[in-house]
């Protein structure tokens, strides 16, 4: 499993102005501050770009190529799509942008979706200016705290849920907490994933959020670092799935879902020793 220095204090998808030429050059669409902090809206060629709390980097999208994510940590956290088929139903708590959900609307449009923002005026940004999938595409947007149990009261299971929220740069507490995993996997289908895009502060934050994962998931559980940045994906699977058989296939659902996940089952292999879970 991966090792985090344990001075680190830099959050995985925060990146400040003037650290390279690339956010010199863009222009500015939109910059507010709403009840819940600073939303700013930048562009730079085709690709869109939203940033909260004046540096940390939610969402991108390339606006010629909807079926791409150029952000690397957006990639990563579907890396949970190599090892079961396309999902049927999913659940994006946290929706940003709404990168995802536009990604899964291009590519693979029998996926039904249900995304919760907690701040209505990012999921308005996410609908004006970055395509949430509208009226008739099988995707919902709701605003509210996922952790209202009223919110998803009488959905049918998930076969995958992904869970994307920041607080001040990192993961919040809660979200890698037994209560909230225990909700999460008992919303799941029987071969469902869980995965948790983690910004830990540290290495005993990550090490605590694998823990309690590994708990609730009875260790079928998998760990995969996005070096481009420091974000830590943790999935947690209900069953588990027949690796040989991902190893075959890899190539096919490679081209399928236009992700590297031939890089990704590199990385898995490397930090996550046999006997760990999955592995």
């Amino acid at each position: 499993m991966p090792l985090l220095d344990r001075s680190t204090k830099r959050a995985g998808r925060v990146v400040r102005r003037g650290e390279s030429q690339a956010v010199m050059a863009e222009r500015i669409l939109l910059r507010e501050t709403a009840a819940d902090g600073v939303i700013e809206l930048r562009q730079c060629g085709r690709v869109r770009s939203l940033w909260l709390d004046d540096g940390l980097l939610q969402s991108e999208i390339d606006l010629d190529r909807p079926d791409h994510l150029p952000n690397p940590a957006s990639r990563a956290m579907l890396a949970h799509l190599l090892f079961y088929p396309e999902p049927r139903r999913v659940l994006l708590a946290g929706c940003g942008g709404g990168g995802i959900a536009r990604w899964f609307h291009a590519r693979s449009p029998d996926t039904a979706g249900l995304a919760v923002e907690l701040s209505p005026r990012v999921a308005e940004v996410a609908r004006s200016h970055f395509d949430f999938p509208g009226v008739g595409s099988g995707w919902e947007l709701r605003t509210g705290d996922v952790r209202d149990g009223a919110l998803l009261q009488g959905e049918e299971a998930f076969d995958f849920i992904l869970v994307d929220i920041a607080e001040a740069g990192h993961t919040p507490a809660w979200v890698s907490g037994a209560p909230f995993l225990d909700a999460c996997r008992g919303l799941l289908s029987s071969t469902g994933v869980l995965t948790v895009n983690l910004i830990p502060e540290d290495a005993d934050d990550f090490a605590g959020a694998l823990y309690r994962l590994r708990r609730v998931f009875d260790h079928r559980s998998v760990c995969m670092t996005v070096p481009e940045r420091g974000n830590v994906m943790l999935l947690g699977f209900m069953s588990r799935p027949d690796l040989e058989r991902v190893k075959e296939r890899m190539l096919a659902k490679q081209i399928r879902w236009g992700l590297e996940f031939d890089a990704f089952w590199q990385r898995m292999t490397r930090e996550n020793p046999v006997g760990s879970g999955v592995f």
